[in-house]
């Protein structure tokens, strides 16, 4: 459900002395250039609001050279700057969202199908958790920014970026060389307007009540704003709970808010009394106590040796011993530890639920076969859950058995897939070890292929509505790999990953972990790297048509 625009809404908080002493308004524009047809094309604007008069001449600046990507020949990509009079954003506003296209000095910009998203507050970071969408505001460093946003519902120009986000990480790091932006992390953004209000008509600082709990609050407004009546409040979240609130009207330049001590984090919000604008939010933490470890070294050092086919090894460890003393009162929360540990329980079970953490135990009750189909069928489960777009198979020992019993269980349509192995790995003897081929590597990377291709040709049968390809590694391509995983690239609007902890054709047999990694990006980058490496017609094992 799309959101309506109120160009008199941002006009009003655009007027001096509402949020800040504006003057100008400064845009910066990510572009793509269609060198064939000579088209820009917008990847990224951010409109931001500033108290400094905009100069006589608005002409873009250019920020560094064009920008080329490998394998996008006909593409290039830009950072241009130009100062904007307060009068004319909502004019500019409506010619992008309208004729999709804005005209400076004779230069046309182009713009997809953009739909307005809506007007909140975005806190700065630090302030109860880390905001997205600071990677490309700028300077929201203190009390918050309000953000109009419109997002291209197509993506069209910029789809090539979506689908290798190889490129895209690539383009972030020019980018963020030049400028304070990240862009790969919000994909979702590409080809979108961005306006940013910078809350600058008041600061406030917060000092804790001690024992008493609750907060001080302080103001202190910008030169020529005149003070205004506020309201503050402060809560506590704790264990999904929404506790306590303190809230308090106040005109004066400072204002005791009470809230009874327990743990978790405090939230303060500020807002005008009258008009309701938000004028800051922050998270509170204030030490109670505080530990000092102090490592006290031993003249005595731990001598021993590691046996090698020479001489030993010798080493010397130094040894400390720790001690550790307190400030204040450690124990003046500790009836929550039982609330902690209950916590702590429930969020590794519902870990194990959604799959992102599951130990595999051998069970003597149930064979390998067993205990092998289970784990499998926890690994088509996520392949079901999130591969509806693609889905990456990355595993040194991987076979065509493996890809059989995994990939092809992929209930959509035409998902993106693509598995990667080590072949030289399997024929020297599987991750349980074994006798290494005597033929030269070249020649048992080929017989691998040869192998596993005629394996999938038999067995893969219609191959209905499926998108597949393995490739594998020879020792002179790419590089060495161990980890396992499995990658949905384009999951959720963001990469997912998780290591398998042991090779497709031992899952479930002998102990092991699954468990979803953090930076599933990071995974894909690596991923796509070593793919782009093994593009050779001796590295393809096998594809659909």
């Amino acid at each position: 459900m799309s959101h309506q625009f109120d160009p008199n809404d941002l006009s009003r908080l655009l007027q001096p002395g509402v949020l800040g002493q504006y003057q100008s308004l400064e845009v910066t524009t990510i572009t793509l250039t269609q060198t064939s047809t000579r088209q820009n094309f917008n990847l990224l604007t951010l409109i931001v609001a500033q108290n400094r008069a905009s100069p006589l001449s608005r002409a873009p600046q250019f920020v560094g050279s064009r920008i080329n990507l490998p394998g996008l020949a006909d593409l290039s990509f830009g950072i241009a700057q130009h100062e904007l009079a307060l009068s004319d954003l909502i004019g500019e506003l409506q010619q992008a969202t309208g004729a999709k296209q804005w005209i400076s000095n004779g230069n046309m910009l182009r713009f997809g199908s953009l739909e307005f998203r809506g007007h909140w507050f975005a806190p700065s970071d630090g302030s109860g958790g880390e905001i997205a969408l600071n990677a490309v505001l700028k300077n929201n460093f203190w009390s918050g920014s309000h953000i109009w946003e419109w997002v291209d519902l197509d993506k069209s120009p910029v789809r090539l970026l979506l689908e290798e986000p190889q490129r895209l990480q690539a383009l972030s790091e020019i980018v963020s060389s030049r400028l304070p932006v990240r862009i790969a992390g919000l994909s979702d953004r590409l080809g979108g307007i961005l306006v940013q209000l910078p809350v600058q008509a008041l600061q406030a600082n917060f000092r804790g009540r001690g024992s008493q709990g609750g907060a001080i609050a302080e103001f202190e407004w910008l030169p020529g704003i005149s003070p205004r009546n506020l309201m503050v409040s402060l809560n506590r979240e704790h264990d999904g709970l929404f506790s306590e609130v303190s809230v308090s009207t106040v005109g004066n330049p400072q204002v005791e808010l009470i809230l009874p001590d327990s743990p978790g984090l405090q939230f303060a919000t500020i807002k005008d009394a009258v008009a309701g604008d938000v004028l800051g939010r922050h998270s509170l933490v204030f030490i109670r106590s505080m530990g000092f470890n102090m490592g006290i070294g031993h003249y005595e050092k731990r001598a021993f040796t590691i046996p090698s086919s020479g001489v030993p090894a010798a080493h010397e460890i130094e040894i400390t011993s720790t001690q550790v003393s307190h400030v204040g009162n450690p124990q003046s929360l500790s009836h929550f530890a039982d609330t902690a540990n209950r916590i702590y329980r429930a969020e590794m079970a519902e870990l194990r639920r959604r799959l992102e953490l599951v130990q595999y135990m051998p069970d003597p009750r149930k064979s390998k076969i067993v205990r092998h189909e289970e784990a499998l069928t926890d690994l088509r489960l996520l392949i079901r859950s999130h591969g509806r777009h693609a889905v990456w198979l990355w595993d040194p020992f991987l076979d065509a058995a493996d890809v059989l019993k995994t990939l092809f269980f992929n209930p959509h349509s035409e998902s993106r897939m693509r598995a990667i192995s080590g072949a030289n790995s399997i024929d020297e003897g599987g991750p349980t070890g074994g006798t290494a081929s005597n033929q030269p590597a070249g020649a048992v990377t080929g017989s691998f292929v040869s192998a596993q291709s005629n394996v999938l040709v038999q067995n893969a049968g219609s191959a209905e509505r499926l998108n597949l390809e393995f490739r594998a590694r020879s020792d002179s391509a790419g590089w060495p790999f161990h980890d396992r995983f499995i990658i949905f690239p384009q999951a959720e609007g963001h990469a997912l990953a998780w290591s398998l902890g042991t090779s497709v054709n031992s899952l479930g047999i002998q102990h092991h972990i699954m468990q979803k990694v953090p930076d599933g990006r990071l995974i894909a980058d690596a991923f796509d790297s070593l793919w782009t490496q093994l593009n050779q017609s001796q590295h393809l094992v096998w594809s659909t048509p």
